[in-house]
């Protein structure tokens, strides 16, 4: 999870670094922000994030939507197995294996 405030040169540079690393670039990017404007959400996508939520400003709302995004992050979801970095070739055929 990235928390990038106030610096969208910060935002975009992170974003495009952390999407073209071959190690990471499957991880999930939610964007936390207190934005809700228009072209602060088109860049985060536009730039690979994954999500944007609007965080709270209450203690108990920010911990709720927390809890909901790990729910959704870290159980619901179906996150792609980890790159073959110097194996087998990526065009290969793979079985889903659920982490343990």
């Amino acid at each position: 999870m990235f928390l990038v405030e106030d610096n969208p040169v910060d935002l975009v540079l992170t974003l495009r670094a952390f999407k073209t690393d071959p190690v990471v670039r499957r991880v999930p990017v939610v964007m936390l922000s207190t934005s809700q404007e228009v072209s602060d959400v088109n860049i985060a996508y536009d730039n690979g994030a994954n999500s944007y939520i609007v965080k709270p400003v209450g203690f108990d709302d920010f911990m709720a939507v927390a809890q909901r995004i790990e729910r959704y992050w870290c159980g619901d979801n179906l996150p792609p197995e980890p790159p073959l970095l110097g194996r087998a070739s990526a065009h290969e055929e793979h079985t889903y294996r659920m982490p343990s």
